[in-house]
C-alpha cells in the first residue's frame, strides 16, 4: 500500500510554510507511518488536488483512501492504526480544543506579523492569487502589516498567556508526553519559522525550550524546513 501527501509549498518544493501541512506530518511521523511520496502544491494549484473534491491541502491517500484536512488526517490515523501510539495521548477532547485554539486565537495573532515576508517567499506565480485572497479576506494591503508590528507583538503576547499558563505546568500541551495537542499548536510556530526570517519568539523566551523540543522529535522533523529572505517591506 502507499501512501502520498499533499502539502503546500513556497518558492521551492522544500519550503513548507503551512501549518497544517506540518500537522500531518507530524501525526504521519507519531504514528510511525512512512510517506511514499509528497506532492508538493503550490497556493494556486487546484487542478492536481480536484480528485479530492475540494481545493485546500494538506491531503492524504492512504492505499485507497484519501483525506483531507489536518484534523480529519489525525482523527482518520488515530481510528485506522490504533495499534500504533496513540495521537490523542489519552485525550482527544483536548487535542481538538488545543487545535481550534491554534486556528482561531495563535494563527490569527502570527499571521500578520510574517505575512510580507511569507509574500516574498512564495512562487511567483502565487503571488497574485495569495494577495488577491488574502488582501480579501483581510481588509487591507500586505504592505500595510510591518508598519504596526509593535502593535501585532502586543496582541500576541496577550494571546499566549494560556499557553505560557498549561506550559508552566507540565512539560508538554498534552502533559508529560507529547501528542497531537503539541503538534496543532507547535505548527503555527513552525509556520512562522518557515515563513519568515524574524522570529515571533525572542530567544529567551520561556516557550522556546517546548519549541526546541517539539521541533526535535522524530529525528528533528520540525528543523526540515527551509528558511528564505525576509521581504524588502518596510
Amino acid at each position: 500500500m502507499t501512501r502520498t501527501l499533499y502539502e503546500r509549498v513556497g518558492k521551492q518544493d522544500e519550503h513548507r510554510p503551512s501549518p497544517f501541512s506540518w500537522r500531518a506530518r507530524y501525526a504521519l511521523a507519531h504514528k510511525g507511518l512512512a510517506v511514499d511520496d509528497h506532492v508538493p502544491i503550490k497556493f494556486h494549484d487546484k487542478d492536481t488536488i480536484a480528485f479530492s473534491g475540494q481545493g485546500l491541502v494538506p491531503i492524504l491517500v492512504d492505499g485507497d483512501r484519501t483525506v483531507h484536512d489536518s484534523w480529519a488526517i489525525a482523527e482518520y490515523l488515530e481510528e485506522t492504526y490504533p495499534e500504533r501510539p496513540s495521537l490523542f495521548g489519552g485525550s482527544q477532547a483536548l487535542a481538538r480544543f488545543a487545535n481550534g485554539w491554534a486556528d482561531t486565537a495563535l494563527m490569527p495573532a502570527v499571521f500578520p506579523l510574517v505575512i510580507a515576508d511569507l509574500h516574498a517567499n512564495i512562487a511567483e506565480d502565487d503571488k497574485a492569487y495569495f494577495r488577491e485572497t488574502r488582501e480579501k479576506r483581510l481588509g487591507r494591503t500586505i504592505e500595510s502589516f510591518p508598519g504596526e508590528r509593535p502593535a501585532f507583538e502586543a496582541n500576541l503576547a496577550k494571546v499566549l498567556a494560556p499557553l505560557r499558563a498549561q506550559l508552566q505546568a507540565h512539560p508538554y500541551v498534552s502533559g508529560s508526553e507529547p501528542a497531537y495537542a503539541d503538534y496543532a499548536v507547535f505548527s503555527v510556530f513552525q509556520f512562522a519559522r518557515c515563513a519568515s526570517p524574524t522570529p515571533v519568539l525572542s530567544a529567551d523566551d520561556a516557550l522556546r525550550p517546548w519549541v526546541d523540543r517539539v521541533s526535535a522529535l522524530f529525528d528533528g522533523l520540525g528543523a526540515s524546513c527551509l528558511r528564505l529572505e525576509a521581504s524588502a517591506v518596510a
